[in-house]
């Protein structure tokens, strides 16, 4: 596993997919305090420095989260497992995977890979997260100690946020990469495994969001509203928010898990064909 993580993150996919999502959390949205919504590119356009130091939205940590939270999270599914796509469909193209297979196990191969997966998919959200955060400690004036105090940050807070922030992060990167394992169990058409995640994440996305208006727009139903959103795709950026996004995303993340586990016991390791 360490020699296939390795692989993944020195390949020009992981620099490509830093690179990719560096630049869309540029163009991310960003709610600021009086409700308008402006990217980061538009706020160094538009706001003076001592504007950006009034604004609590631009607090570091919040402003993480929520450029993490826009356009990035239409294609972190795809971008993220794109190191690991990458060597799976090279190996199965060129008969390397039915040699590794005969010669180790089947369970080793595709654990190997799949974890090595994941932890490449954290590793490079986190990678273009540290990469942002020095991009703003450069460019954004630390907000007034006056603006921090009205609203309750306080440095020990302000660090604790940090933690939670990448540790959502991390989260985020690692298990965004599981719908493209699943559908990679089932196909070897390289184009299949990269549009599908993407196009699964943002009909779900859209979907959750519908359910979610469609309660709220009903009385009697206001309190269920908050139900689909606990199942937006990005929504594992919250998970080290409190104990509560600890044990729904935590939920979320066992059931993806179990359905791995499903998929490698059902149908892979019953195939006789080395999985080509």
């Amino acid at each position: 596993m360490k020699k296939e993580f390795i692989r993944m993150v020195c390949s020009i996919w992981f620099v490509l997919g830093v690179c990719f999502t560096f630049g869309l959390c540029f163009f991310s949205e960003i709610v600021m305090g009086d409700g308008s919504g402006a990217t980061i590119v538009q706020i160094l356009q538009d706001m003076s420095r001592s504007q950006m130091a009034q604004e609590p939205q631009l607090l570091k940590a919040v402003a993480l989260r929520n450029t993490f939270s826009g356009y990035v999270t239409l294609f972190v599914p795809v971008i993220s497992a794109l190191p690991m796509i990458q060597i799976l469909h090279t190996e199965a193209q060129s008969g390397y995977k039915r040699l590794y297979m005969s010669r180790k196990s089947r369970r080793e191969y595709y654990w190997g890979k799949w974890i090595a997966g994941m932890l490449t998919g954290a590793f490079m959200l986190l990678f273009v997260a540290v990469l942002f955060h020095v991009f703003m400690a450069l460019t954004i004036p630390q907000i007034d100690a006056e603006v921090l105090e009205m609203f309750g940050h306080t440095p020990e807070g302000r660090v604790l946020d940090f933690i939670k922030v990448y540790i959502g992060i991390f989260v985020y990167g690692a298990f965004s990469v599981i719908p493209a394992m699943i559908i990679s169990s089932f196909t070897g058409n390289f184009y299949f495994v990269i549009c599908l995640p993407f196009m699964f994440s943002y009909f779900w996305d859209v979907a959750m969001s519908s359910i979610a208006r469609f309660l709220r727009g009903h009385e009697g139903l206001e309190t269920l509203s908050t139900i689909p959103e606990y199942f937006f795709s990005r929504d594992y950026l919250n998970i080290a928010e409190s104990g509560r996004e600890v044990l729904v995303e935590g939920g979320r993340a066992l059931v993806s898990l179990a359905v791995m586990f499903l998929i490698y016991y059902v149908y892979l390791n019953r195939r006789n064909d080395c999985g080509e």
